[in-house]
């Protein structure tokens, strides 16, 4: 089931309230899985971070503790990625070579006519995005198109295609049903946008992106969107853009940034540094690949904390503290409001005292 969290992640509002689930408010510090005190934590954290080169991984924060982040890694010649850095890369490696035109969630919401969903969704987060337009059933199921590698239930208009490839050069000669031929469907459209899923690869959405900018050629002048933007994704993407010019991953060194997606990959960040530091407030995903030295931060439910050198547990915007994070199509920024109080020092007060 979609979180609130999640769904003002991805749409900015609360469309279905959940019950929010256990929340871990006496978490310890662990130094090699055991507890520790949170002196003890910052001490070794210091002295293993000494004259080191440090990449922070799995960044998943609120806007304050992505900018101090990027502080830091600017002043210490430091590298980051995102906790969803294969979605954001699967998505503007391919923008930036296509361009486009993207359209934000209200104006999808409030202008389009016709709306083709490329990727595979999960059930609850498309009944969710369907709450979110607020559109009645005729309407649904006039405008609303999935192409899917297998149905989709409860919505008849799936469209199951497991080869997107074949699919948008021959989008001229496909039919559905009693819809006519999907070209037509988009040359009568007043404003048709094509929705990219966060689960498509970096290949598929080359071949929709080429596509798109094909059929656009042709006066088509088709919108982009997404249904992405868990652990603040956009937020990161922003704050990485307003510094650099480029989505993420970053490496800060001498020479400037570097924008390097493929050099930047943990598999390879490995080889060359030593340190991995995690940073999650809203992902629970513990490290995708060990390196000499595991340091993480931030949720207190994060999975196989044991696993680290060193855990110190804080704050959760949204949970116990205020945050602010931007909706998924960066047009929005949300503020998180805390539901009650907890004794864990926010993620941003601790990177100053471990990096001061």
């Amino acid at each position: 089931m979609m979180n609130e969290i999640d769904q003002l992640f991805i749409f900015g509002e609360v469309i279905n309230p959940r019950k929010m689930k256990d929340f871990n408010s006496d978490a310890s510090p662990l130094i090699n899985g055991k507890k520790a005190t949170l002196d003890e934590a910052i001490k070794l954290i210091k002295k293993k971070i000494k004259k080191k080169e440090v990449h922070f991984s799995n960044v998943s924060c609120d806007l304050k503790t992505i900018d101090k982040v990027i502080e830091i890694s600017e002043k210490k010649r430091f590298s980051m990625n995102h906790s969803n850095q294969n979605e954001i890369n699967n998505f503007y490696l391919p923008f930036q070579k296509f361009g486009g035109s993207l359209v934000s969630l209200n104006e999808l919401k409030n202008r389009a006519d016709l709306l083709i969903i490329f990727g595979d969704i999960e059930e609850d987060t498309f009944k969710t995005f369907l709450d979110f337009l607020r559109w009645d059933k005729r309407k649904i199921s006039n405008k609303i198109f999935c192409v899917a590698s297998k149905d989709k239930k409860k919505f008849s208009n799936t469209i199951v295609a497991k080869d997107i490839f074949s699919f948008i050069n021959g989008i001229n000669k496909i039919n559905y049903g009693n819809i006519g031929e999907i070209s037509n469907r988009i040359s009568r459209s007043n404003y048709p946008v094509f929705i990219l899923s966060s689960s498509n690869t970096l290949l598929t959405n080359e071949v929709i992106m080429r596509g798109l900018q094909s059929l656009n050629q042709e006066n088509k002048n088709i919108k982009i969107s997404r249904i992405c933007g868990l652990n603040n994704s956009a937020g990161f993407v922003n704050s990485c853009l307003v510094k650099s010019g480029f989505p993420g991953p970053l490496n800060f060194t001498d020479w400037g940034i570097n924008f390097e997606p493929y050099e930047l990959e943990l598999s390879e960040v490995k080889k060359r540094k030593e340190v991995q530091f995690l940073i999650s407030n809203f992902s629970k995903k513990s490290f995708d690949h060990k390196f000499k030295i595991n340091i993480s931060i931030g949720n207190p439910n994060l999975d196989d904390k044991r696993i680290s050198d060193i855990f110190i547990p804080t704050k959760t915007p949204g949970i116990d503290t205020d945050g602010l994070v931007l909706r998924s199509d960066g047009s929005k920024v949300i503020k998180l409001p805390k539901k009650f109080k907890s004794n864990y020092l926010e993620n941003s007060e601790l990177v100053d005292k471990i990096f001061s």
